[in-house]
């Protein structure tokens, strides 16, 4: 925060207010729970709630903070969020992942980095989506303005977008490519693609171009992509730089062979805007997608994501961003710590035990220099914690 010195001394400390109450709190995490835990009171929350913050600048200088010289990818998922009342902003009907089907809440957009080496992911912009975007193509829309105002920056970090096959259309990859940046994502499996013609070419007229038509299921693919080896799970890399029909461009094609332990034999297709990749690069990087599926759980079950009270944007929208906020600094405070495992339910125990024990020494008026003095009361910090 001392480098962002637009933020008023009010917001400054209602923030880290905030932070230590979402930490340290039980319960859901609407504004009447939250000032049971704070010495704010309900209105104060909803009042704060109401002002802006630019959290995308503040997660910008933690990243480059801790993961300044890291190689980074781009990641953007949406995720669902559960929320009744007519008049709450927002909401629609959106795909549940979990559910597996359409239901009626909240859905928030979220561009995350994630560090090649180490699999840590960090949301850079957490944006809710507006109703009515019914179409697929209007919900592109909003997602790709969502990454053009975090190009310039992105720009600094990657040159990898990843995203699942939703993104998978024509207006994501010329968006892609005139940002500067190379999607990588996941295809149908009967993707309409053609082979580059490699023969001879005849001397006057137009150049041949179609090489035929790529036949997913036959021996043909085998044989015509080139191999890349066997992963850890046994999964055979073919890859090939192919035309795409439906796209009109050069696509890199990492063609995944699967086999379960059944015997039964499968494949998915993993696309790719930068043909130069190797197919090793392009899987590894999908890998690391899943990255952002682990912010969002820890965000839901121990930040109360889905608990915000209010019906009004801005509330709503400062929740959000709030929660995601904290949870990059639980992550790069357990980073520091130089632990190998994260565990948040460990770290909200942390911060409820000093809470709890501060709470109680302030109001027996009690030494508080002996207490801590006293050789159990390390123990006392360490109870509840799965992972002492």
């Amino acid at each position: 925060m001392a480098k962002m010195p637009d933020i008023s001394q009010p917001m400054r400390k209602f923030l880290v207010h905030l932070v230590q109450v979402l930490l340290s709190g039980k319960g859901r995490y609407n504004f009447t729970n939250l000032s049971r835990w704070s010495q704010l009171s309900e209105r104060t929350f909803q009042r704060n709630y109401d002002k802006t913050f630019n959290f995308r600048h503040f997660n910008e200088l933690l990243i480059d903070l801790f993961l300044g010289s890291t190689p980074l990818i781009a990641v953007s998922d949406c995720s669902y969020i559960p929320k009744s009342g007519k008049k709450t902003y927002g909401l629609d009907r959106y795909w549940s992942g979990c559910s597996q089907r359409v239901l009626k809440g909240l859905e928030l957009s979220t561009l995350a980095l994630v560090s090649v080496k180490s699999g840590l992911a960090l949301t850079l912009s957490a944006d809710q989506t507006p109703a009515g975007l019914k179409e697929e193509t209007n919900l592109l829309v909003f997602y790709l303005q969502q990454l053009v105002s975090c190009s310039a920056y992105l720009l600094k970090k990657t040159k990898y977008w990843v995203v699942d096959g939703f993104y998978a259309k024509e207006q994501a990859w010329n968006q892609v490519a005139q940002l500067g940046l190379f999607m990588i994502t996941k295809l149908r499996g009967d993707a309409n693609m053609n082979y580059i013609y490699q023969g001879e070419q005849k001397r006057r007229g137009r150049k041949r171009k179609n090489g035929g038509k790529v036949n997913w299921k036959g021996d043909q693919v085998v044989n015509r992509f080139n191999q890349h080896g066997t992963t850890q799970e046994g999964w055979h890399l073919y890859s090939k730089v192919v035309w795409s029909v439906q796209w009109k461009r050069k696509i890199k094609i990492v063609m995944v062979t699967t086999q379960t332990k059944q015997g039964q034999k499968g494949y998915f297709l993993l696309g790719c805007s930068d043909l130069e990749l190797s197919a090793d690069t392009i899987v590894a990087y999908y890998r690391l997608r899943f990255a952002i599926e682990f912010l969002f759980r820890n965000a839901k079950q121990h930040l109360g994501l889905n608990h915000c009270q209010s019906t009004k944007e801005k509330r709503l929208a400062f929740h959000f961003q709030a929660v995601m906020m904290t949870l990059n600094l639980c992550l790069l405070e357990n980073r520091l710590k130089d632990k190998t495992i994260f565990s948040l339910q460990d770290i909200k125990t942390d911060y409820f035990n000093v809470h709890w024990l501060q709470t109680i020494v302030s109001n027996l008026d009690l030494n508080a220099e002996l207490i801590e003095m006293h050789p159990n009361y390390p123990k006392l910090l360490r109870m509840g914690k799965m992972a002492a």
